[in-house]
């Protein structure tokens, strides 16, 4: 045993995600498993029926949990009181608006003041984060391959989430049109759409029918649409899916977005 290794305990160890952390943690140099938690007892696994004072007598310097989403969400207010570092491996903590949680996971959040508390566990931009952080929620797999290779794209500017823009009336690609090809003509960025007193209909539309999501596409989303809704103000919901072409949402939450058009189009018609 390495007596300086961090010390580690696993709840769930009896699912796929647990079995699997549990194969990595047991062959890493600098962690110790401090004791293997499943619902009741199993052989093959070597878990115990978890139990809270069963957890203490491990003395684990922090607790995975490998565990269903309302579980964590219940199991990880106590174990930060008894002050554990806790990682969560389900999407109990993952998203930061409660009202969220009902919408894509199907229950109501019991612990909000952890959302921003939180740290997404993102190590390759989020180290800083993960480091002093009490709690860290594990991003999804396919949250993590959309995400990784975009950052760098973004932080290079080699992509812009704003880059939609309305020139003369016409939605255009501000990252690939030049300055020279604008001199002389109206341009409107999401920027001088709106405000938070006064939304566009397009923007509280939005809001409303909850269609941002990650927030990533939805500057490009809004101005194609609100181009469309300024030439033909009772657009159709097939007026909405030709104006939204080209326009990619990786949330998919494409047909909120068409319910926020044709919701706009009432309002401006």
């Amino acid at each position: 045993m390495n007596n300086y290794a961090h010390r580690a305990a696993i709840v769930g160890v009896t699912g796929y995600a647990g079995q699997e952390l549990d194969r990595i943690l047991a062959a890493h140099p600098k962690f110790t498993i401090a004791g293997r938690f499943a619902s009741k007892a199993a052989e093959k696994s070597r878990a115990e029926a978890f139990s809270m004072e069963r957890l203490r007598s491990f003395s684990p310097d922090a607790v995975v949990l490998a565990t269903e989403h309302e579980l964590s969400m219940n199991l990880v207010p106590e174990l930060l009181r008894e002050g554990y570092r806790v990682v969560d491996m389900s999407g109990a903590f993952r998203l930061k608006v409660p009202a969220q949680y009902m919408e894509w996971y199907g229950f109501e959040h019991t612990a909000p003041e952890l959302l921003k508390e939180a740290a997404y566990g993102l190590p390759e931009f989020l180290s800083e984060q993960i480091r002093g952080a009490s709690l860290v929620a594990n991003p999804g797999c396919y949250a993590t391959a959309a995400v990784l290779p975009l950052i760098p794209l973004y932080n290079t500017n080699a992509i812009d989430p704003a880059c939609t823009v309305v020139v003369d009336g016409e939605p255009v690609r501000s990252c690939q049109v030049s300055a020279s090809k604008a001199a002389g003509k109206t341009v409107l960025t999401i920027e001088g759409l709106g405000s938070p007193d006064k939304p566009h209909p397009l923007q509280a539309a939005f809001v409303a029918e909850q269609a941002a999501q990650c927030g990533y596409c939805a500057a490009g989303m809004v101005m194609a649409g609100a181009a469309a809704l300024a030439r033909k103000p009772d657009l159709t919901r097939d007026d909405a899916k030709a104006a939204l072409a080209g326009n990619l949402c990786r949330c998919g939450t494409h047909e909120r977005i068409l319910r926020a058009m044709v919701r706009a189009s009432r309002r401006t018609a």
